[in-house]
């Protein structure tokens, strides 16, 4: 996209994001309110979220463990599901990165590129300078 902009002399930002504790920072209700979204069967819910019911987590220090922490946030680092459902999280910001900002035309067919997106790297195009407003408002919600 850069290359193209280049070529064709066409004005282009290039927003990078870089989620920072990506996997610790979705909060179970969050995940629970976007899967419904999906439209996923309320047995398929209920046994994703039976992974992160009640979760909790211990210190062990030096040889001493201590009491139960409940944890309120966070996918599973290390389980096969961890990156869908992350990815599932992310998507409402995607599509509303997407929809409110122009983007670049690319192509034979003028594709439209607004924000590419992979794991926790998500990169917006840019074009007009109209565009800016919208995308801080878009990053506050």
């Amino acid at each position: 996209m850069i290359a193209h902009a280049e070529i064709t002399r066409k004005p282009l930002c290039v927003v990078s994001i870089d989620f920072s504790e990506t996997f610790d920072n979705i909060s179970h209700e969050y995940l629970q309110n976007v899967l419904h979204a999906h439209a996923f069967s309320e047995s398929f819910l209920r046994r994703i979220m039976l992974l992160y019911d009640k979760a909790t987590s211990e210190i062990l220090v030096n040889g001493f463990r201590t009491r139960q922490i409940p944890i309120k946030r966070s996918v599973r680092q290390g389980c096969p599901l961890s990156m869908t459902l992350y990815a599932l999280c992310l998507n409402p910001l995607i599509k509303t990165i997407d929809k409110n900002i122009s983007g670049i035309r690319i192509g034979n067919n003028q594709t439209r590129r607004a924000i590419v997106a992979y794991a926790d790297d998500v990169t917006i195009f840019l074009t007009r300078v109209e565009d800016i407003p919208k995308l801080e408002g878009t990053l506050r919600t």
